[in-house]
């Protein structure tokens, strides 16, 4: 498994905010493949909390509302309007001992709809629930949950990429002895991103590189990006063999 490190403060920092009692969410925010998803699972497995919750969402979720919060609703609230599921959900956390006793993720939250936003906020303004957000940075996101920051129950929380020191770990545990040069090479194209050293240590994953690739191309606007995939295509041409590239269509 591939080693945590580097993220020991915020670790605590999350889990001291869970203890305190007087922080109600905390905002996690990161590009993509910094560690905001590994640092949540590592902070919910310790907090202590009688019962947790992950919620992932995603764009294909958003089309459809409540769906990235699916694992926290009652059976019966999916046949009611907006405003029943969120009650009944409500009354459900309330149940399981609200604030204290109960923990909720929401990885890649400014993919929420804004029905499932809406609840997320409800839970974490309303005590019924300790809230761990994970955003990306520089994508928008939902004015209900940046309120829960700014009113003074919340916390923000930014990753930096990873120093070399952690890196030289990481590359430790995959590839022992690699010589300096090559390290100094691994943590110049990684820039301190976790996940772009494992996938040139590894090769490629799913959801992997092309998770970094497409969290860049989706911040241009749509005319820009039209360019640069026609770009990258032609480049991807000019160096293929001649007889390969003459069957591309």
């Amino acid at each position: 498994m591939w080693p945590f490190e580097g993220r020991q403060q915020e670790l605590a920092l999350l889990r001291s905010a869970f203890a305190a009692g007087d922080v109600d969410t905390v905002l996690v925010s990161a590009a993509a493949g910094v560690g905001k998803t590994r640092l949540a699972r590592e902070a919910i497995a310790g907090l202590g909390a009688q019962h947790t919750a992950w919620a992932a969402a995603t764009r294909a979720a958003a089309a459809i509302p409540f769906a990235a919060v699916a694992p926290l609703l009652p059976d019966a609230a999916a046949r009611g309007g907006s405003v029943d599921v969120i009650r009944a959900t409500a009354r459900r956390l309330a149940g399981w001992g609200g604030r204290r006793e109960v923990a909720i993720v929401v990885d890649d939250a400014h993919l929420l709809d804004d029905a499932s936003a809406a609840l997320v906020a409800h839970l974490a303004r309303e005590r019924l629930a300790f809230v761990m957000m994970n955003v990306r940075v520089g994508e928008p996101v939902a004015d209900a949950l940046l309120r829960l920051v700014r009113d003074g129950r919340g916390e923000q929380l930014r990753l930096d990429p990873l120093r070399d020191a952690d890196m030289d770990r990481l590359i430790d545990h995959a590839a022992a002895g690699t010589a300096a040069r090559a390290r100094r090479r691994l943590r110049r194209i990684a820039a301190g991103n976790p996940l772009a050293l494992r996938e040139l240590l590894h090769g490629a994953q799913p959801g992997g590189l092309t998770e970094l690739v497409v969290s860049r191309l989706d911040s241009l606007e749509p005319d820009v990006r039209f360019v640069v995939e026609l770009t990258d295509v032609s480049c991807w041409r000019t160096r293929l063999p001649r007889e390969s590239a003459g069957r591309l269509t």
